[in-house]
């Protein structure tokens, strides 16, 4: 009788070990679902309608793009689609779910990364409750470039590259080999995998100066400098195994030694303190952790924090790398800098009641964190949420997912009617809705320019600059591209100017876009239809 009480109770602890959720369950599913409910918010980059059709293409064809189909200005132009297998990936999740697929697999791959974050903190012994805040913290800060587009992958395999590296150098576990095999997969996907490299050659490096030291670890660092050395070049050498071979290599350069486009494209500039509150919390977080501990960061820490403070600093796209790579060094002395905090300040009685609060439930939760391990929660909800993406985003008579760009941030319906009135000619349009132009429109419409600053290179981005900002000789460009139509921001002053020339006849206007045909006799039917159309003034909000 009590073997078999034993028995039934065994098998109920059983149960509860996989259906009681985790720490590490409730914040997947909180930014999984978060992330969910504000989903189209991941749509609001241009970018990610061509990455769509490029996949497509990809997919019907099997070949991968070598020149420029998308434009008008530069057709058959030299392009390096060197994210083509996130492209494919993008447009397998678009065939079979629409825009719900795309949405859902950004925010799968997002939750996920943090969620293992997460795991990695409290592998790296830190407290539960200052792992959670530090997660918490991170991705929230990481959320001003969470977007649907191929950098995203960029985020997981940064982590598992420090994970490999971090176990590997303080813990003695060797799982190096599935660095070159992570490097094949990041290769093609994203141009962050340059940031791989750099991180093994800062550990690589590292280990080298630490084998000419007089540190006890020197024999061990001579050891891991050749172990790492044969790894490094086998993970270079990986990158080469691409569709533009080793020449991959140069193009994340020739874009980012481009000072022009570095100084006039949004994602590249530096982040603005006054709208991003919470990175300069989260840095500023990193750095008085640091400052307090009374552990300095080693050599490989210090490289890889100042590495990243400095680009998250140059451009707000690298703020979701410095969260990923320096919270395990931050958290890891959160709980001492606290205590020493607490000395310093004994007198103020709140840092010692968060010091004790957060040990006493680190006890009580830690060993509920190990026992609750089998996550089947995230399972269930990634499983069930793509379920009800491949049913068209409902559930039963309710429509869950319906997934759209935003009108107030898209031409949507200024294109619509473009498409609708079958306007035709070269176009002029705002280089952030391109991508999107092409999305809808393509091989209908062909674009001035889009997010590929890459491809277009400098001399046509002065030129769009020209035009967009009104500067003298504007109209030349226009000529230059005989251009006979124009999509462009509601009310712009390019509009407004082209519209008094009277050369231009506005003929749509809404709160978002503008579209303006040239006086010419082949839009003289459509300039008659819309004669009375007047500009839509937005109302500004305070």
């Amino acid at each position: 009788m009590n073997k078999s009480r034993e028995a039934a109770l065994t098998a109920k602890k059983r149960i509860a070990d996989w259906l009681m959720p985790s720490i590490a369950d409730a914040i997947f599913l909180r930014l999984f679902f978060s992330t969910l409910a504000a989903g189209a918010l991941l749509l609001n980059d241009g970018d990610t309608g061509w990455h769509l059709v490029t996949g497509e293409g990809i997919l019907s064809t099997f070949k991968i793009p070598y020149s420029d189909p998308y434009s008008h200005t530069m057709p058959g132009a030299p392009w390096t689609a060197h994210e083509w297998f996130a492209e494919v990936l993008f447009a397998l999740a678009h065939r079979l779910m629409g825009l719900n697929g795309v949405v859902l697999l950004a925010t799968a791959t997002l939750a996920l990364t943090f969620f293992f974050l997460y795991l990695f903190l409290l592998h790296r012994k830190v407290n539960p409750v200052v792992a959670a805040f530090f997660v918490i913290i991170t991705s929230w800060a990481s959320t001003l470039h969470w977007l649907a587009r191929p950098h995203i992958f960029s985020l997981p395999l940064t982590l598992a590259f420090v994970v490999i590296l971090e176990l590997y150098q303080r813990d003695s576990k060797n799982y190096l080999k599935w660095l070159p095999a992570l490097m094949l997969l990041w290769v093609n996907l994203h141009g962050g995998y340059v940031f791989g490299l750099m991180l093994m050659l800062i550990y690589t490096g590292g280990n080298l100066l630490i084998s000419f030291s007089k540190s006890e670890k020197r024999e061990r660092a001579r050891a891991s400098f050749k172990k790492l050395g044969l790894i490094t070049l086998a993970t270079f050498l990986a990158t080469f195994l691409n569709p533009q071979g080793p020449a991959i290599l140069i193009f994340p350069f020739h874009l980012v030694g481009r000072q022009f486009i570095m100084d006039n494209v949004s994602e590249w500039m530096s982040p603005n303190f006054h709208k991003q509150g919470v990175f300069a919390f989260m840095l500023l977080l990193f750095i008085a952790t640091l400052i307090l501990s009374r552990k300095k960061p080693d050599i490989f820490e210090a490289s890889v924090t100042l590495l990243l403070i400095y680009m998250s600093l140059y451009s707000v796209r690298y703020v979701p790398l410095l969260a990923i790579i320096v919270a395990p060094i931050a958290a890891s002395r959160f709980g001492p800098a606290l205590d020493r905090l607490s000395e310093s300040w004994s007198s103020v009685k709140i840092i010692r009641e968060i010091r004790d609060i957060s040990k006493a439930i680190s006890e009580n939760v830690t060993s509920l964190e190990m026992r609750f391990n089998h996550h089947l929660w995230v399972y269930i909800a990634v499983a069930a949420c793509f379920i009800v993406a491949l049913n068209g985003g409902r559930l039963g008579q309710n429509q869950l997912m319906d997934y759209k760009h935003d009108k107030d941030h898209f031409p949507v319906e200024a294109l619509d009617f473009a498409l609708a009135n079958g306007i035709s000619g070269n176009m002029f349009n705002n280089d952030g809705w391109g991508g999107y132009i092409i999305y809808k429109s393509y091989p209908r419409y062909r674009v001035f320019m889009d997010g590929r600053s890459d491809m277009y290179g400098v001399p046509l981005l002065k030129e769009y600059m020209k035009v967009a900002t009104v500067k003298l000789d504007y109209e030349e460009v226009l000529d230059k591209y005989n251009v006979t139509w124009m999509i462009f921001n509601a009310n712009s002053p390019v509009c407004q100017l082209l519209a008094a020339t009277g050369k231009w006849k506005l003929i749509y206007a809404d709160t978002t876009a503008d579209v303006l045909v040239k006086d010419t006799p082949e839009n003289l039917e459509l300039i008659r239809k819309y004669s009375g159309v007047q500009f839509a003034p937005k109302e500004e909000s305070e």
